[in-house]
């Protein structure tokens, strides 16, 4: 049933995707670079406090694989969501941005060279998904 008009863009379940996770995108990032000292208490918890560069690679890491995913989720793909398969897949999602940026963003160590073998992966990976979801489309 999913397959149903597969040229269907269902764009209000893709809206409430992008908007939450574009909102998770941007509360993950305050909570990265906000001022710990002046920030709210109840949020300095979920602050991440790591190294400052970690944290930037970090960021860029995100904020690359949110634009990977819009231009998968708007261009690529063109079948039709479901309910279920959007909110399923929007708190599955929220939940993954959120935890990567805090398990990496609260590292205190000095960024070295296994990070940058794994950026060169991260960017190496990146750039295949990308461009099979590129031919998949064509």
């Amino acid at each position: 049933m999913i397959f149903i008009d597969n040229y269907d863009r269902s764009f209000w379940n893709k809206s409430l995707f992008s908007g939450c996770i574009i909102l998770t995108l941007f509360a993950t990032l305050w909570l990265m670079f906000a001022d710990y000292a002046t920030s709210n208490t109840r949020l300095k918890e979920y602050q991440l406090t790591g190294d400052l560069l970690r944290r930037i690679l970090m960021a860029s890491c995100l904020i690359i694989y949110f634009v990977r995913l819009q231009v998968t989720v708007w261009v690529f793909q063109k079948r039709k969501w479901t309910w279920l398969e959007t909110i399923t897949i929007t708190v599955l999602m929220s939940f993954v941005l959120y935890a990567y940026a805090r398990v990496g963003g609260n590292n205190k160590h000095v960024v070295g060279a296994v990070e940058v073998i794994g950026i060169l992966l991260y960017l190496s990976g990146s750039y295949i998904n990308t461009h099979s979801e590129y031919y998949r489309h064509v």
